[in-house]
């Protein structure tokens, strides 16, 4: 799990890289410190189930941008969005 924690902000990280938009990069580390404890708890508990799928999101929208496919990405970051706010929410009832 603490792998998926660590993965997880690199993949992040590149794809505001990749964005070549210094605000969002500075956003993303914002967000990123100010969530870390509650990331790190949720991916303490988060399920193997649960971390293959965001990995697996990841991936979906690596491809969508290499193949600079805005629809694609879009709805690769949406779906990535709806699943982690589900992650978010089962480690808060937790």
């Amino acid at each position: 799990p603490m792998e998926f924690f660590e993965r997880d902000a690199e993949f992040h990280r590149a794809v505001s890289a990749a964005a070549q938009n210094p605000l969002m990069s500075d956003l993303l580390d914002a967000v990123l410190n100010q969530l870390e404890p509650a990331r790190r708890e949720t991916a303490a508990k988060a399920s193997r189930s649960k971390i293959q799928t965001s990995f697996g999101q990841h991936a979906l929208l690596t491809r969508a941008i290499e193949a600079n496919n805005p629809r694609l990405a879009r709805s690769a970051m949406a779906e990535h969005f709806d699943s982690t706010r589900e992650i978010f929410s089962l480690a808060d009832a937790a």
